[in-house]
């Protein structure tokens, strides 16, 4: 058996618009919730889990008693099937009651490729839908590739809504050496939500395409680089449907004092040529490296502008101090099979501050 507690503090009530994630329908008209539970195997494919939520919202505070069954059945090898139903009671508040079904499959015909679908049907609120579909490969040496797709129809509030949301990528990262990377990608996401009193539909569109690189040009010294198209549009009942692209780049040097320490400086640009609007940034910071894969930094915006229509200077653009937390998640998501020790190092390979290896 497992216990649980999550604990979740947010601004604003999290949306079935704006959030149907890959792991299912998020919505809750909550700014915080609190979950305490168990999760216990009864079998060998099968799990059985509880969990006592509390959720403090606009309308007050709802608990909830939930409890649900999971079940993957492995048809063979390379095919397993997985399904799960979940039943929420209402225990005090102004919520209802709520139902939740799932079922997935998921298809592994090499280890060079994996693929998953899944169907959600949720009744909170409302009734809602949501199919997603995703695969990830390795092509050759160093290129790996994914895609995902995910459609979602939903009622709620008396409003129909749906949502298409596309992403596909693909990664050039050499397995002889770790001095450089690149990925192009490409996400599409639309949606589209009816009007209230017979006016006209909501309709929103996003396209970005953008592509991203590092190189290692010395032993200390690391450089990265982003550049980004968006095209979007927008309009409802007040506003005609229009559509607007924006570009941005961002560059970014860092540079390694030692084992813990580091020094970097980024710098980003923004521009709307159709409105003549953009916007540029410039900071500086210094980084202590807590664990190899784990960093925290503090620096100052110190050189930042905003430019309207008609090259008007807005003086109200941010500066000032910062903080950030950034991480190496590859050493956490093994999706390929790599070895514990991570990349191979070459006979020619010279020893990094880390404890590591580089050619």
């Amino acid at each position: 058996a497992k216990l649980f507690l999550t604990q979740r503090i947010a601004s604003d009530p999290i949306t079935p618009i704006s959030d149907n994630t890959l792991t299912g329908f998020a919505a809750s008209t909550a700014r915080r919730e609190t979950a305490i539970g168990i999760q216990s195997k009864l079998g060998r494919y099968t799990t059985l889990g509880g969990r006592y939520q509390l959720e403090n919202g606009i309308n007050g505070t709802d608990s909830f008693a939930v409890i649900g069954l999971q079940n993957r059945l492995p048809i063979n090898k390379e095919l397993s099937v997985e399904f799960g139903y979940e039943r929420g009671f209402l225990i005090a508040g102004n919520g209802q009651s709520f139902n939740s079904f799932t079922l997935g499959a998921s298809w592994l015909p090499t280890e060079n490729f994996r693929s998953s679908v899944r169907y959600e049907l949720r009744d909170r609120q409302g009734l809602g839908q949501l199919f997603a579909l995703g695969a990830a490969g390795r092509l050759g040496d160093g290129f790996t590739t994914m895609a995902r797709v995910q459609f979602s129809r939903s009622l709620f509030a008396n409003r129909q809504n749906e949502l298409m949301d596309g992403t596909a990528a693909i990664a050039y990262r050499p397995t002889e050496s770790d001095r450089y990377g690149l990925l192009f990608s490409y996400r599409h996401r639309s949606l589209t939500q009816d009007g209230i009193d017979g006016l006209l539909p909501t309709r929103q569109r996003a396209d970005v395409l953008s592509t991203d690189g590092f190189y290692q040009a010395t032993k200390n010294l690391e450089l990265y680089g982003r550049f980004a198209l968006k095209l979007s549009a927008d309009g409802d009942a007040r506003l005609v449907y229009v559509s607007t692209l924006t570009y941005m780049t961002q560059a970014r040097a860092q540079y390694r004092l030692g084992k813990y320490f580091d020094l970097a400086a980024e710098t980003r640009y923004m521009m709307q040529p159709a409105s003549g609007t953009r916007s540029n940034s410039t900071g500086a910071e210094i980084g202590y490296w807590v664990t190899p894969d784990l960093r925290l930094g503090g620096g100052y915006n110190f050189s930042s502008s905003f430019n309207g229509p008609g090259n008007q200077t807005f003086n109200n653009a941010r500066r000032g101090f910062y903080f950030t937390i950034s991480s190496k998640l590859f050493n956490l998501f093994d999706l390929f099979g790599t070895s514990n020790n991570g990349l191979e190092a070459p006979a020619n390979a010279e020893p990094l501050t880390d404890g590591g290896e580089r050619q």
